[in-house]
């Protein structure tokens, strides 16, 4: 009996371990055929870096249509690192919204070859009328250059003849010689212009006969260049040989020209003007002639690499051309998928979210805003905008378009920022200091421009630099009328803070303003959670305060530095402006806080930025929509040499200042009514956002390793002891 018991107990356990086991199976696969249909993902690293950003959130929920993103590239040459790196956004995108559908094409081996050949194959079908459109019109223009290359020599020809009618009529006119001359040149000049212009014809012709490898097509935009240079050059000159052989031909003082010199040159005159127009008028069709979206893409496209964005293909325009939003967008792949640099800083998701969210932006419905660099430098800061160069590319990457205007240069804005059309205009300012009567010249054309723009309505970043004109009893032109707006800008006294220097009784003091720790949410105002726990630097700030603000207008706080101990505003600070920061801990002379004319603060805190809304019925003329101001008492604030400090941490480089650039995006997204645009980007989430703990919270998980768990262990045992009863 014992035996058999035993026996039957053996065999039930078995026969539980293995329903257990098979249990145990079941829910696994049930478990991975789940994940593979609801995948979830959940980031818990301090920079948030297996998620996208909320700015790129908010692009791809944008998308107004289905979107393809490829990818095609010889992965087998990249690094581990990269490969991964790569893997990992694509994911994230591909998660992100059931419009988005990413494909990933790796051209090592031959089925990868032939996918890629096969996306250009499809694309070049895509967009086949398009592309049949430019190459009537290339081929017309080279037929065009063709009959103009004859007529031309005809012409060249009949200015030979009126340099032998001159030198015929011999000594009878003084400066016979210096005359036939001009006119031997003249008819060189059309020889060599009629030979570029059937070269060019020639050029174009065979580029349209082949393909542009790797695309299935010819390269339009080179054609496109073949023409339009050498038809444009001539029609420029045939405008000033009109000029001269009318002249010439109508000259009837004496000396008196040869008829037959004369009857040469009106016959020229003659053909010249509908010559020069017809030129002139298949410039513009060139220049006007907009490229197919594969064309464009293909500046970007290498053999056996390419990054694009697909959408539906655009609608033709009225003249033939398509219309943005184009139906294709490039992504350039040396920033998706960098090399490793020398310092080892190859974690670049940042950089890569940011590139693949601007291809994505192309596809939604949202108006691009501009934001107007307003300066009064002596000189234009360049097409590239100079030291605003970076931030204005990552501007770019958020969505937002960057100009600039010289006010010493230009007195009205440049076209782009008229008001004419849905698009929102921003513009952001950027003061100088006075050292001369010039820069004091051009300081009051600043001045008087921006207070234009606020008066007539106009959405301004105002960045107010620190003056010595309050200091002598004169006000500062740009900050006199923000007391009208309920805002007084101290920019006579700017911020200090004193800082010990340690094991000495030596001081140094900080002029730059830094933000380290997580801001406090100050009022309903959207601009201070964008920069909310990120490093903001902000030099030479001044104070600002809210004061006697008039009916129909609100200013909130968006940036406060808390008073404290060896904060104040110093009013002698002119000396301190002029010693480098390297010289600063060994002078004797810092200020302090011992001038009738400072001021400690009181309780606090200090305001650095305070955004304005105005009730449009309140301007001249009255509109719907409230005029908005931002007024941050700092200047060069938003420039690359603090946006762009970054270090290497753990392999990734990480900004040093990243809420400078998220700063300057809130603002003028703000500014521009686009709310929604407010939030970070994936190149500022790779600073922490997960604070650092405090003391009370470290003692508090020592007191939870050291005595909470071995209690639970003893209260479970407790709970079991009195379960078995």
């Amino acid at each position: 009996m014992n035996g058999a018991g035993s026996t039957r107990g053996r065999a039930r356990f078995a026969l539980r371990a293995i329903v257990l086991l098979l249990a145990v199976t079941a829910s696994c696969a049930l478990l991975a055929v789940l994940g593979s249909q609801l995948r979830q993902r959940f980031d818990v690293t301090a920079t948030r870096q297996h998620r996208l950003a909320p700015a790129t959130k908010a692009v791809v929920e944008a998308l107004d249509q289905p979107v393809e993103l490829v990818i095609a590239a010889d992965f087998a040459t990249l690094d581990r690192a990269t490969r991964e790196r790569a893997a990992d956004v694509l994911d994230r995108f591909a998660a992100a919204s059931p419009k988005l559908r990413v494909t990933t094409i790796d051209t090592t081996n031959l089925a990868g070859l032939a996918a890629f050949d096969a996306l250009l194959v499809r694309l070049a079908d895509r967009d086949r009328p398009a592309i049949d459109r430019h190459l009537a019109a290339l081929r017309a223009a080279a037929d065009q250059a063709e009959i103009a290359a004859t007529a031309l020599a005809g012409v060249s020809e009949r200015l030979a003849k009126v340099r032998d009618a001159i030198r015929a009529a011999g000594t009878a006119l003084p400066n016979g010689p210096e005359l036939a001359r001009y006119w031997e040149g003249q008819s060189a000049a059309g020889r060599i212009l009629t030979d570029e212009l059937r070269a060019a014809a020639r050029a174009a012709r065979e580029t349209l006969s082949k393909n542009a490898d790797p695309l299935p097509i010819p390269d339009l935009d080179l054609a496109t260049r073949q023409l339009r240079i050498p038809i444009s050059k001539l029609a420029s000159e045939l405008t000033t040989l009109n000029t001269a052989v009318d002249t010439f031909a109508r000259q009837s003082a004496p000396p008196a020209m040869p008829q037959p010199a004369r009857d040469e040159a009106a016959e020229v005159g003659a053909i010249l003007p509908p010559l020069r127009d017809t030129l002139a008028r298949a410039a513009i069709t060139l220049e006007r002639l907009g490229l197919p979206p594969i064309v464009g893409a293909a500046r970007v496209i290498q053999r056996t690499r390419a990054g694009l964005v697909i959408g539906a293909p655009a609608a033709p325009g009225e003249s033939g051309v398509t219309t943005p939003p184009a139906g294709l967008a490039a992504i350039d792949l040396d920033d998706l998928l960098p090399l490793p640099g020398p310092d080892g800083s190859v974690d670049l998701r940042g950089r890569a979210e940011e590139v693949i969210a601007a291809g994505l932006a192309r596809f939604t419905n949202e108006v691009r805003p501009l934001v107007v660099f307003t300066h009064a430098a002596s000189q234009r800061l360049g097409a590239d905008l100079g030291p605003l160069r970076r931030t204005a590319e990552r501007l770019s990457l958020r969505g937002i378009d960057s100009a600039e205007w010289a006010v010493a240069l230009d007195e009205q804005p440049p076209p782009a920022a008229t008001p004419k059309d849905a698009r929102p205009v921003v513009f952001a300012t950027i003061s100088i200091e006075i050292t001369s009567p010039d820069s004091a010249l051009r300081m009051g054309r600043l001045a008087k421009a921006v207070k234009g723009l606020v008066d007539t309505g106009r959405p301004v970043l105002l960045s107010v630099n620190p003056s010595s004109l309050p200091g002598v009893g004169a006000p500062d032109p740009m900050a006199d009328f923000l007391p009208a707006l309920g805002v007084v800008a101290d920019s006579g006294r700017p911020l200090l803070e004193e800082i010990p220097i340690p094991g000495s009784a030596r001081r140094n003091v900080a002029t730059d303003v830094l933000f380290a720790d997580p801001l406090p949410a100050l009022g309903t105002n959207a601009i201070a959670s964008a920069i909310a726990g990120l490093n903001t630097v902000f030099p030479w700030a001044i104070p600002l305060r809210i004061k006697n603000v008039p009916e129909g207008i609100s200013a909130t706080p968006v940036v406060e530095w808390p008073a404290a101990p060896g904060r104040w505003a110093e009013s002698q600070w002119q000396a301190l402006r002029q010693t480098p920061p390297a010289r600063r801990e060994a002078a004797s002379d810092l200020p302090a806080l011992d001038s009738p004319g400072d001021d400690a603060g009181g309780p606090g805190p200090w305001t650095i930025a305070v955004a304005i809304e105005r009730d449009g019925q309140r301007l001249d003329p009255p509109r719907q929509q409230p005029q908005r101001l931002v007024v941050v008492g700092s200047n060069g604030w938003f420039f690359d040499s603090l946006t762009q400090i970054a270090t290497v941490v753990d392999g990734r480089p990480r900004l040093e200042t990243p809420g400078n650039t998220e700063l300057l995006a809130a603002c003028v997204a703000w500014l521009a009514g686009r709310e929604g645009m407010i939030a970070r980007g994936p190149t500022t989430q790779a600073a922490p956002t997960i604070p650092n703990l405090t003391d009370g919270q470290i003692a508090a998980l020592r007191w939870v390793l050291i005595a909470a768990l071995p209690m639970a262990v003893l209260l479970a045992g407790v709970l079991v002891r009195w379960w078995r009863g």
